[in-house]
């Protein structure tokens, strides 16, 4: 390292500036500068390179007006390259592996690589037993350190599991039989088993090393739990202490990790933890491919009460914990960075001011992206927090429910122009007040969970001044009871949700039992329903009688420092415990001032009738467009007096098309007691495809003749929802698709792809559809170039008159599609 005063940065502070050299400073070394820059003003410049930690990096509050700043390609990585591999092939192992891929398989010794205790639950010292590295990890489970992984060229390879990639087993039946009692379903004893119907388990040698990730009773709860005892003939699973969620429940989802024989496919790892050799199933295999093992659970960048940092052009990445961790940190920011291939959190701040993280990229994270919590609700305080213009992407990989890729807690903060995609749950989750999510592009969010929100909230009266304005949410997932756009849960309240665009989603404005919603000048395309309404606090069900006397209640006159909320960090909880004692009445502070409608639910609960407190829902729905599915498919040419199905004319028209066309179910829903609320639904416009700039390509900017804007609709600008691609150094690709009918008389799928894009993008469409259809290929490989477009057509093989298919890639910025697709007809959507 070196001291350059004289190289055109120093400022009239006289800023001190040092050079870090790639493979001549270990974290010691660099941990000895950040100390020698206590209390001064630094910049600390990284020569490109990779810097292995084998511990983490640590400011205090004497750390002030610092700059780390990465020259090049800078990386911090938190692993160990493994070099010495050895094919597995005639070794007395190779015979548990599939026989047609052994040839392939490679194994690594630890031993061989000096790695003897990587870090804590990994591999004890002299080969002996090690204790578990898995954790019992998930809903309701405080944030832990990450088992070991394994990356090929910085891209994480696939933990051994079954059934492969996003395919899971169904519980058949279980080992005790029990009724909950809140909803009356029947279920399974949590210590006594269940049942599966699968004949792969009889192939793999007994372990005690093999886990199970399951929504054991919910499609929102999911845990990772050891199997302690399986029976492969009876087909019969127990699971180890801790156990899972709630309990078993017959139909629900399951799969199998860490399996030795489950090695089989390019791109698997196994960690073989009591004899520390690791297995994998490469690509390709060069000299040159860099093998890493991730190691360090600390974080690589901890701050506790340091100010005024700043963080530019460096990628964190493979680390077990979380990859950088501020506690009571104050204006940090993060800017063009990157955080991939962690095994936590990419980046928290627990408490503090004015932090922000700004055009950077962050990705394949074990549990969420970007963790903010802080401010302070006893008095309204404002933490300022700022997460703009980031891509985030792959997140949740381990712990799957409620560990989003932003999580904003407490008072103050905004998500601001973020392109969030591909989570198994929620995209955007926050608790508390005076929080802004606006202009974000969120899509292929709940993917593998149900019940669940794109941008969630829930059970507090409180959380007020909150705005969900200018985004736009598309093509979510969900399993079961399905997924919401924006879902406020649970009678929270408040929420404004202006300007949005939702396409392709399932209640995209739900409100769940909560007042003064304001829900304007939002589209609403191809949505089932576009709104979901309820009034579940005036609802008799025990379930929503016990939230509103008790949860609710509590919560409105005992308002904490700091909102309760489902997870939270050791951190967060520590803070909230310190502080529990201190409350305010939302009648009774800053609250009634500036939320002056708190004051009906105070009346309801002063005032119950016949014993019970009832808390009518309370919304405003003006100036929206809703263009539904029907009206994508059917058109009515007055002139000519035809119906148009998919653009042919309709032979016979049965008498219930012109409802169906216009069914208002298509725009609202109504359930719990929807009747005892306030709904005031002013000057909504209903919308045909052609009111669109573009609706093929998704362009959903209304056409200035549109007559949505004689309804009161204002025209927002729909292109500049998500990055701000002049503002950072690397972009995603910019790629539309859209599912076609094919040419005449072809029984095909036409599937169009749209490079909006600079530079041409090249990729794997993934297609989706009933199992009852049989296409001539599963993917459909594209290369576009900028500004071009293509067809590419897809043969169906056997398929039932009708049916809906979607497409997706793996590709960051490729934009999903869905259509639905008639065989007779030949159509499309």
């Amino acid at each position: 390292m070196s001291e350059d005063k004289d190289n055109g940065l120093r400022t009239k502070h006289m800023v001190k500036s040092f050079y870090v050299e790639s493979g001549k400073e270990d974290s010691a070394g660099i941990q000895a500068l950040l100390d020698v820059c206590r209390g001064q003003e630094a910049e600390i410049i990284f020569r490109q390179g990779t810097y292995y930690f084998d511990k983490g990096l640590v400011l205090t509050k004497e750390h002030q007006n610092l700059t780390l700043r990465g020259e090049g390609q800078v990386r911090f990585n938190g692993g160990k390259r493994l070099r010495n591999w050895s094919k597995v092939a005639g070794t007395p192992v190779a015979e548990r592996f599939d026989e047609d891929v052994r040839e392939h398989i490679y194994v690594c010794d630890l031993a061989e690589e000096g790695i003897r205790a990587p870090g804590k639950n990994v591999l004890k010292a002299g080969g002996a037993p090690a204790p578990w590295n898995f954790n019992s990890r998930g809903f309701g489970r405080q944030t832990r350190a990450s088992h070991p992984e394994v990356f090929f060229d910085t891209q994480p390879m696939n933990l051994s599991q079954y059934p492969k990639g996003d395919g899971f087993l169904t519980i058949t039946d279980v080992g005790g039989k029990m009724l909950e009692s809140d909803w009356n379903v029947e279920g399974g004893r949590l210590e006594e088993g269940y049942y599966y119907r699968d004949q792969r388990p009889k192939h793999w040698q007994k372990s005690d090393q093999i886990w199970a990730l399951g929504y054991w009773a919910y499609d929102w709860a999911n845990s990772t739990e050891r199997i302690e005892q399986m029976d492969a003939q009876r087909q019969f699973i127990k699971t180890a202490p801790p156990y899972g969620n709630y309990y078993f429940k017959e139909g629900q989802r399951f799969r199998f990790y860490h399996i030795l024989e489950e090695v089989n496919q390019p791109g698997d790892y196994y960690v073989d933890y009591d004899h520390g050799k690791v297995y994998i199933y490469p690509q390709a295999m060069e000299e040159s491919s860099e093998i890493i093992l991730s190691m360090l659970e600390e974080p690589l960048l901890a701050m506790d009460g340091s100010s005024r940092i700043t963080v530019e052009g460096i990628t964190f990445e493979m680390v077990r914990g979380e990859a950088v961790q501020c506690i009571s940190a104050t204006d940090v920011v993060f800017d063009h960075c990157r955080f991939r291939d962690i095994g936590n959190y990419a980046i928290g701040f627990v408490m503090g001011k004015g932090n922000r993280v700004l055009n950077s990229d962050i990705h394949d994270c074990g549990d969420g992206g970007v963790l903010m919590f802080g401010g302070n609700r006893l008095t309204l305080e404002e933490a300022g927090g700022l997460v703009e213009n980031n891509h985030i992407y792959r997140i949740a990989k381990w712990t799957k429910c409620y560990n989003p890729p932003i999580s904003l807690s407490g008072v103050g903060f905004t998500a601001r122009h973020n392109l969030i995609h591909d989570c198994p749950h929620t995209a955007i989750m926050y608790w508390g007040n005076e929080i802004v999510i606006e202009d974000n592009e969120i899509y292929s969010a709940v993917l593998e969970t149900g019940d669940a929100g794109a941008v969630y909230t829930g059970r507090d009266y409180t959380f007020r001044g909150n705005k969900v304005n200018h985004n736009y949410i598309h093509h979510l997932g969900g399993v079961g009871m399905g997924t919401m756009a924006i879902y406020n849960d649970d009678s929270v309240s408040g929420t404004e949700m202006c300007r949005n665009y939702f396409e392709e989603v399932s209640r995209a404005a739900f409100m769940g039992g909560g007042r003064d919603f304001v829900v304007k000048n939002n589209v609403f395309v191809k949505c089932y329903p576009a709104i979901g309404f309820d009034c579940r606090s005036a609802d008799d069900h025990p379930v929503w009688r016990n939230a509103v006397e008790k949860t609710l209640r509590e919560r409105f006159y005992q308002i904490h420092a700091h909102p309760d909320q489902q997870l939270m960090s050791r951190y967060e909880q520590k803070i909230c415990e310190s502080e529990k004692n201190e409350t305010v009445s939302a009648m009774e502070s800053e609250y009634i001032r500036r939320y002056p409608e708190l004051a009906k639910i105070h009346e309801c609960y002063q005032n119950p009738v016949n014993g019970k407190t009832r808390i009518p829902a309370s919304a405003w729905i003006e100036s929206n467009v809703f263009c539904s599915k029907a009206r994508f498919r059917y058109r009515y040419d007055a002139k000519e007096k035809v119906y148009y199905e998919f653009g042919k004319p309709v032979e016979n028209p049965q008498q219930y098309l012109s409802n169906y066309i216009n069914d208002p179910a298509w725009d609202l829903r109504l359930t719990w007691s929807a009747q005892k609320g306030e709904m005031h639904w002013n000057s909504n416009f209903t919308a045909s495809p052609e009111d669109f700039a573009d609706a093929k390509w998704g362009e959903w900017s209304l056409r200035p003749d549109s007559q949505a804007f004689d309804y009161g609709y204002v025209d927002t600008d729909f292109g500049s929802i998500g990055l701000e691609e002049e503002k950072r150094c690397v972009n995603p690709a910019r790629v539309m698709t859209c599912i076609m009918p094919a040419r005449e008389k072809e029984r095909a799928v036409s599937i169009g792809v749209k490079n909006a894009g600079s530079a041409r993008v090249s990729g794997v469409l993934k297609v989706y559809a009933p199992q009852t259809v049989a296409f001539g290929a599963e993917t459909v490989e594209f290369s576009v170039e900028a500004g071009e477009e293509k067809e590419y057509l897809l043969e169906v093989l056997e398929s039932p008159k009708e049916f809906e298919m979607e497409v997706r890639s793996d590709t960051p910025g490729v934009r999903p599609s869905r259509g639905i697709f008639l065989t007779e007809a030949n159509g499309g959507s």
